[in-house]
């Protein structure tokens, strides 16, 4: 977007689950103001490029500088929400980067975007650590919540009547919407964050506790079973897939309802190739 206020454009690049209504309601909200039309910005002395996904921290200093040297500015602006929410305009959203055009942005994510803005300060880094930091939350909740729903039917539990205590006893979005995803075996990537994803996340975090010698147990054990859920099968599920992998170690089904398990035809053709080339 340009930042002066007389000729303001807005751009949207990426129109993947969530892009297509962050772009919708930034577009609503810019004729709703009688701002000019959405249009694909150029690159142009003062515009600012706002970046809403998850980059590791070095990446996002590297563009800043990059935008600097360009006479552009450049914001890290993750968001934290679901499809669902993206298309309510109820994101939360990190902003960093440089003061001046932080403070110019602010005023469209909320309420164009999202309900609620966490000023990160002037380095993109920042706001991009938050993000991870935000995931590795997320991502321990499916991992722990995976392990219970499967604990819960070993045990012959009602995972129905679980979740209930979930809902009463753990009201935040994460626990109850992930919650029902496992409970009902409900993975479709179509509406949700895709596995893919959240193994490249996954990998930021790990990469992080490396590189400043902090163990990331949990983050380790849904590494392994994303993984597992993804050569299952799972690849184009949504990331609380991880439970497929909790569910196989556990001697379980890796999935309940519909099977997205690697077609037997498929896994019988790979084995039979696999015989003939030995």
């Amino acid at each position: 977007m340009a930042s002066e206020s007389s000729s303001r454009v807005f751009g949207f690049v990426g129109l993947g689950n969530m892009g297509i209504h962050m772009a919708f309601n930034l577009s609503s909200y810019a004729q709703a103001q009688q701002l000019p039309k959405t249009a694909l910005c150029q690159q142009k002395q003062g515009a600012i490029y706002v970046d809403h996904s998850t980059l590791f921290p070095t990446t996002t200093e590297t563009l800043q500088e990059e935008a600097r040297q360009n006479g552009v500015h450049f914001l890290s602006c993750p968001v934290f929400g679901p499809p669902a929410v993206a298309k309510s305009a109820g994101l939360l959203i990190a902003v960093s980067g440089d003061s001046a055009v932080r403070e110019v942005v602010k005023e469209y994510l909320v309420p164009a975007l999202g309900k609620g803005v966490l000023d990160c300060g002037d380095k993109t880094s920042k706001g991009a650590l938050l993000k991870i930091l935000g995931n590795n939350c997320i991502l321990g909740t499916i991992e722990l919540l995976s392990e219970s729903f499967a604990l819960a039917e070993k045990t012959g539990f009602d995972a129905n009547l679980f979740y209930k205590f979930i809902q009463q006893w753990f009201p935040a979005p994460a626990w109850v919407n992930y919650g029902k995803k496992i409970r009902d075996g409900a993975f479709s990537g179509k509406t949700g964050f895709t596995l893919p994803g959240g193994m490249k996340d996954a990998s930021y975090i790990r990469r992080l506790g490396a590189e400043t010698s902090t163990p990331t147990p949990i983050i380790d054990l849904a590494w392994n079973h994303l993984t597992t859920a993804k050569a299952i099968g799972g690849e184009g599920l949504d990331w609380s897939a991880c439970s497929a992998g909790m569910r196989v170690t556990a001697g379980l089904s890796p999935f309940k309802g519909e099977d997205f398990t690697l077609k037997k035809d498929e896994t019988a053709s790979n084995g039979s190739t696999v015989a003939n080339s030995a």
